[in-house]
């Protein structure tokens, strides 16, 4: 008589069966699934390639918004100089030199002088442009 061999598994259950791909077999264990695991990482990933987005748009405004702050500080720099000059010239002492100057007006009672500059040789040599011809 041949001894039969206890059932393997609980007591008064069900054997398992015996085929040598069974997954429950010692030499070759079955990877471990969990699915609540795997859910959540997906989700980790979802929200965190959410985020790269934003943070990027958040990261170049940031930049751009230093920029225009750099260029406002600098017109605002150019505004104080532009109406510097522009209350100078409400003045009438500028607005008279500039008419001096440019325009070459003299007051009532005062004479204009202007020096010319020499003139060149011609091509006569030194007879000039001042002597008068005959």
């Amino acid at each position: 008589m041949s001894r039969s061999r206890p059932p393997r598994g609980r007591v008064g259950g069900p054997a398992p069966p015996s085929s040598p791909s069974s997954p429950a077999s010692p030499t070759s264990p079955r990877p471990a699934r969990h699915p609540g695991l795997v859910l959540a990482l997906a989700a980790l990933a979802l929200v965190a390639a959410l985020a790269v987005l934003p943070a990027r748009a958040y990261l170049a405004q940031a930049r751009e918004r230093e920029a225009v702050r750099d260029q406002l500080l600098e017109l605002d720099q150019v505004n104080e100089g532009l109406q510097a000059r522009l209350d100078l010239l409400g003045s009438d002492a500028e607005i008279e030199r500039l008419a001096r100057q440019r325009q070459q007006l003299v007051k009532p009672g005062e004479e204009a002088y202007a020096i010319l500059p020499e003139a060149p040789p011609g091509p006569q040599g030194s007879a000039g442009a001042g002597d008068p011809p005959g």
